[in-house]
């Protein structure tokens, strides 16, 4: 038979079945970034693109079809937090420096990209920051400004040829925020100060002894852009003050308004371009200056000019385009609205976010993002402040925690002083910040943990509460209220909570108050604190900082030393003591700080740390996988947060850079085979990745035949999913065809579930 006609043959049957469409999810295995593309930072323009870098994103705009992509660590970047950015056209090269030093050529050879990384700064062994914030462009030479000096990169060669450091008046280390090229000179601003020197082959710039203060003033003053026109040097002295030095002449103040807050300064053919509060300002050959602001205008970051067009990354509204006619577009893919992620909640199909959070002191950020909800593949956010963007809530700051009602289909959003959100179902908003909360000695109502409890209600713990405050509330379905005070100043200082399946709730205590964990159980008015001590838990640290229940019931705990489990915490109020999980000979994970925990349907283990995020099978004794910065496209090395949509599989991550997920093989398993779906169908000769079949009898065995009833291969489900690696036991791949896919129950009743083609 020709093989058009064995392929057509084959399609006829296989469409003639159902077929299973997911434009909405990923590939299982692969992976989708969750950036913040609002917060634009730095613009950058080239003859058919724009480009704009965001607060942990980067995407362009071709201008001709007027569309919008977005690249990503996915896409083979290197890194996220993208501090400085710039366009070469003679090699046609688009210059990314980072926050950690490491630096991305991306070449454009037709519609192909060549990204060659240069991470010798971010590798290097220097003491404090290696950020680069500028690049300056003489020729084919890029000079990036850095926090510790000035590196050279030659494009033609695409290498790194030299580094200047030490540039200070007595060879210091000084950090360099810009630079530009006026007569036979380059001038650079710094943290002390403009400094300059000859610009020659003869000069050795590596040399502090070459570079000289600028002008006769300013020596300690930290300037943060410069730029150069005709000669003469604008300079920003800290983004308050604009200046100007003509060379032998001292620096002159350049009036361009009131209390400016100068964020770049551009310099296009004439004019000097100026981000400042709310505007964008044209600073003409006499000084003069022209404003341009509009509602998208908020917090302008950066500008350009090209074609009469000018192009603003806006700290808030992305990239805005205004044209000679003074019309005005926004231009921002879909996303979170910042990139700080406190929590994650799986509530079915949505994926909740929330944004709040506490430094390092314990104090809370005052950060009014809201929070940002996923579905069918869209973010969308609530806040108070940018109703362009957001739908509006109550003006509520530090969101943190969640928790949701399936019964009545409320969500609830706790904050970090300023009491709990409630969105109804039919979308409207109540807030609840007073009765019968109880404010703490800073008069916040900080709730870092809320739980619901099918029949019983909604579970809400709150930290930091004084001698005889409830630190545990109970809102029940009714509306009522129950409070429940503790003695210690511990059990007053929770940091979550989850309700386990037998009712008792399991309280995670902050460390800096004594640590451990509380078990209460309201039922019986029993409460204990879990510890290190014998029978009182056996904790390997009283630094707790999550809890988890598997699918067997056990309690999985996270601490600053790796993990433990209580294996029946029905005892909980006996003598109990947690095990340790052995992975390796060694307790597991026990040099990790371990920051989060979620179970998936096959009742594995995914394990969020400061070193990235492991996934185990149900005992911890088999590493499946370990993510981190250098082998997948995580943001961050510290986890924050896990949720899990147990229909897709699809495992959400919050790192201190933002969200990513990952689509796992995993899901929910049934007690009988649910709306079997076997995706990709058919399966096309390029497909190199694996077939799922999900909606399974949980843990069921499969076994995958040809036409005629020969098993080619068998595999166990995850939870309610399997794959198959379309090949058969030998290793080969499937030859073309159809395959049928039998289910077997733990009982060992068996069935046909579906059919999966094979095209070669």
């Amino acid at each position: 038979m020709p093989q058009f006609t064995r392929i057509f043959l084959l399609l006829i049957f296989v469409f003639s079945h159902k077929i299973f469409v997911f434009s909405q999810n990923i590939p299982i295995g692969t992976w989708r970034t969750h950036a913040a593309y609002l917060p634009a930072k730095k613009v950058a323009e080239s003859p058919k693109y724009i480009f704009c870098a965001t607060e942990n994103g980067l995407f362009y705009l071709d201008k001709e079809e007027n569309t919008l992509e977005t690249w990503s660590k996915i896409d083979r970047l290197s890194e996220v937090n993208i501090e400085a950015m710039a366009f070469h056209a003679p090699t046609n090269t688009l210059v990314l420096g980072y926050q950690n030093g490491n630096i991305d050529l991306v070449t454009f050879r037709g519609v192909l990209l060549d990204i060659l990384n240069i991470n010798t700064i971010k590798n290097a062994r220097l003491t404090g920051s290696k950020r680069i914030n500028h690049v300056l462009f003489h020729q084919n030479i890029a000079y990036l400004s850095t926090d510790f000096g000035m590196v050279v990169i030659d494009l033609e060669r695409r290498n790194l040829r030299d580094t200047y450091q030490n540039l200070g008046a007595n060879g210091e280390t000084i950090a360099v925020f810009g630079a530009t090229l006026s007569r036979d000179s380059i001038l650079i601003a710094t943290e002390k100060g403009v400094r300059i020197a000859a610009f020659n082959a003869n000069i050795n710039l590596k040399d502090f002894n070459q570079w000289r203060r600028a002008g006769n003033s300013l020596t300690n003053q930290v300037f943060r852009h410069i730029v150069s026109r005709n000669n003469v040097v604008y300079a920003s002295l800290n983004g308050t003050q604009l200046l100007k030095y003509s060379h032998q002449t001292t620096w002159q103040n350049v009036n361009i308004g009131t209390s400016p807050q100068i964020k770049s300064l551009r310099q296009v053919a004439n004019s000097v371009i100026i981000a400042n509060q709310n505007v964008v300002q044209f600073l003409d050959l006499s000084d003069n200056v022209s404003n341009i602001s509009h509602s998208l205008l908020v917090n302008p970051q950066d500008a350009t000019l090209q074609d009469n067009t000018l192009w603003i990354a806006d700290g808030q509204n992305g990239l805005v385009k205004r044209e000679a006619g003074n019309d005005f577009v926004q231009y921002v893919p879909n996303g979170v609205a910042r990139q700080a992620v406190a929590r994650l909640l799986a509530n079915g199909q949505e994926i909740i976010a929330t944004s709040g959070g506490l430094n390092h002191a314990g104090q809370r950020l005052n950060n009014n993002a809201g929070f940002y909800v996923f579905d069918n593949a869209t973010w969308t956010n609530f806040n108070a402040y940018d109703t362009r963007n957001a739908k509006p809530i109550p003006d509520i700051k530090d969101c943190f925690s969640i928790a949701y009602n399936p019964n009545d289909q409320s969500l609830y959003i706790g904050s970090l002083g300023d009491g709990l959100l409630i969105r109804k179902p039919n979308g409207t908003f109540e807030r609840i910040n007073g009765n019968p909360f109880q404010p703490n000695a800073n008069n916040e109502i900080r709730i870092v943990g809320m739980a619901f409890e099918p029949r019983v209600g909604l579970w809400i713990a709150t930290a930091n509460m004084g001698n005889n405050q409830p630190s545990l509330y109970l809102r029940k379905p009714d509306g009522t209220w129950q409070t429940y005070t503790f003695a210690s100043p511990a059990e007053r200082n929770p940091l979550d909570l989850i309700v386990a399946r037998n009712g008792v709730k399991w309280l995670p205590l902050n460390s800096q108050a004594g640590g451990g964990i509380l078990v209460f159980d309201e039922k019986t008015n029993r409460s204990r604190v879990l510890n290190t001590s014998f029978n009182q838990g056996s904790l390997p640290t009283n630094n707790v900082n999550c809890l988890a229940q598997d699918l067997e019931g056990q309690i999985w705990v996270g601490t600053d030393r790796g993990i433990a489990i209580f294996f029946n915490p029905s005892r909980a109020f006996e003598n109990i003591d947690a095990g340790l999980p052995i992975f390796e000979a060694r307790p597991l994970l026990r040099a990790e700080v371990v920051t989060c925990i979620a179970i998936d349907g096959g009742n594995r283990k995914w394990i969020g740390t400061n070193n990235g995020l492991w996934l185990f099978n149900s005992t911890g004794s088999q590493l499946v996988h370990h993510f981190n910065e250098e082998n997948s496209p995580l943001p961050s090395n510290q986890i924050l947060s896990l949720a899990l949509n147990q229909t897709t599989g699809e495992v959400f991550i919050a790192t201190s850079k933002g969200i990513v997920s990952y689509r796992s093989d995993a899901t929910q398993g049934f007690e009988v085979n649910t709306d079997v779906k076997v995706f990709p169908n058919p399966v096309y000769p390029d497909f190199s990745g694996v077939v799922a079949i999900a909606g399974l009898v949980e843990n069921a065995v499969v076994k995958i035949t040809d036409i005629n009833g020969q098993l080619i291969y068998q595999t166990r489900a995850q939870g309610g999913t399997a794959t198959w690696n379309v090949q058969d036991y030998n290793g080969r791949r499937a030859k073309s065809g159809v395959y049928l896919i039998f289910s077997a129950t733990e009982d060992g009743k068996e069935a046909l579930v579906s059919k999966v083609a094979v095209l070669e």
